[in-house]
C-alpha cells in the first residue's frame, strides 16, 4: 500500500518547539545556518554528546587510529572559521536560537555527575557564546558498549535518572559564567516508542525532574501509536505526564532508513512493518529515477508529521537531517 498524504494536515500549529539536530559535515552546517536564518520556527539546536563508537571494535579502532595519528604540519593547522565552524559570536549573533545540550553518562559513576554537567554547560558557553542561552540539558544514558555489560551497565554506572536528579539540585556556580548563564536550565529526557513501553522508567525520570521527553522517530506506526496509548493510559489520567518532542529523520535513501532502524534498536529483519516498510524504500529507489525518489522521500517525511498531529502531549518535533541531502530535504517541509 503507498503512502496517502493529507496536505491540509502537515503544518503543525505555531505553537509548537521546533528543534534540530546540531550539524557536523561542513556541508551540512552551512544549510543548517540557512535554515535557521530563514525559519524562525526553529528555536533551538541540539548539541549531540556522543561516545566514541557504540562498539567495542569500533573503541579499538579508534584507540588504534588516535595512538598512530601523526600531528599534523604547523601549515596545515586551521582556525575554527577556516574548518567552517561557526565562531560562539557568529552563532548568537547571526542564528540567535537555544541550546539544548546532550548530557550522556556513558561510563561515568553516581559520584562523578555533577562536575561533568557543570563542565558541559561552561563548555557550551564556550562553543556558543556568551550570549546564547542553553535552554535545557538532554539527560540519556548513554551508547557507549560498556553499558550493555551485565553487572557493570545496571549496577555500578549511573544511569538518564541519576544524571537527572543531581541536574535537578541546579547546576550554578560554573567557574567564569555570567549572571546570565546561571539561570537554570530544562531537563530533558529521551524514549523509545519502537521498543516495549515501560512505565516505571518514565515515572523515574519524571520523578528526577524531567519535563520534557524527546523520542525516537515514528518509524514504526503500529508500535509508536500503541506505546502513546500505554502512556495515555498510564499517565494522562494523572495531571503531570510531561510533554513530548518528537524525533523526525530526514529519510533520504533505503541505506539510511537502515540507519535509522539500528540506531533506534529495531531488529528490522525479523519484524514485519520495518521489512516491508524498507522494501517499500528499496523498490521505489530502483524504479523512480532520482528526483522523483526525492518526492518520494520528502512525502514519507511528510507523512510522519502528519502522524504526530493527534498523538497526546506533543509539544514539539526535533528534526534530524544528519546529512547534506537531509538538509536539503528538511529545507521542502512546511513547518
Amino acid at each position: 500500500e503507498r503512502l496517502e498524504f493529507d496536505q491540509a494536515m502537515l503544518k503543525p500549529d505555531s505553537k509548537w518547539f521546533y528543534t534540530v539536530e546540531k550539524a557536523s559535515g561542513g556541508a551540512a552546517r552551512a544549510l543548517e545556518s540557512q535554515l535557521l536564518k530563514q525559519n524562525h520556527a526553529f528555536r533551538a539546536v541540539i548539541q549531540p554528546d556522543l561516545p566514541a563508537s557504540n562498539t567495542w571494535s569500533g573503541l579499538l579502532k579508534k584507540s588504534v587510529d588516535f595512538q598512530w595519528r601523526r600531528p599534523l604540519p604547523k601549515s596545515l593547522h586551521s582556525s575554527k572559521a577556516n574548518l567552517g565552524e561557526e565562531t560562539g559570536e557568529e552563532f548568537a549573533s547571526t542564528l540567535g536560537v537555544e541550546v539544548v545540550q546532550t548530557v550522556a553518562v556513558n561510563v561515568r559513576s553516581r559520584r562523578n555527575l555533577r562536575g561533568y554537567l557543570q563542565s558541559k554547560i561552561a563548555g557550551c558557553h564556550d562553543k556558543y557564546g556568551e550570549s546564547a542561552k542553553v535552554r535545557a540539558l538532554l539527560c540519556v544514558s548513554g551508547g557507549h558498549p560498556a553499558r550493555r555489560l551485565p553487572l557493570l551497565g545496571s549496577h555500578l554506572l549511573a544511569d538518564s535518572a541519576d544524571l537527572l536528579r543531581e541536574a535537578s539540585k541546579g547546576i550554578t556556580n560554573v567557574e567564569g559564567a555570567s549572571d546570565s548563564q546561571q539561570q537554570q536550565p530544562e531537563l530533558w529526557c529521551v524514549e523509545n516508542p519502537l521498543l516495549n513501553f515501560n512505565g516505571s522508567r518514565l515515572e523515574r525520570k519524571f520523578d528526577s525532574g524531567a519535563s520534557t521527553v524527546v523520542t525516537q522517530p515514528p518509524l514504526l506506526r503500529g508500535s509508536f501509536l500503541q506505546w502513546f496509548d500505554k502512556f495515555e493510559k498510564e499517565f494522562g489520567g494523572r495531571g503531570g505526564g510531561g510533554n513530548f518532542v518528537v524525533g523526525i529523520p530526514c529519510i533520504t535513501s533505503a541505506r539510511n532508513l537502515q540507519f535509522w532502524f539500528d540506531i533506534c534498536g529495531v531488529r528490522y529483519q525479523s519484524n514485519r512493518e520495518a521489512m516491508e516498510l524498507l522494501s517499500q524504500f528499496h523498490e521505489s529507489q530502483d524504479m523512480l529515477d532520482a528526483a522523483a525518489f526525492d518526492r518520494f522521500c520528502l512525502q514519507y517525511t511528510e507523512s510522519l508529521l502528519q502522524l504526530t498531529r493527534d498523538l497526546p502531549n506533543v509539544c514539539g518535533l526535533h528534526f534530524m537531517p544528519v546529512t547534506a541531502k537531509g538538509y536539503r530535504q528538511l529545507t521542502k517541509l512546511d513547518v
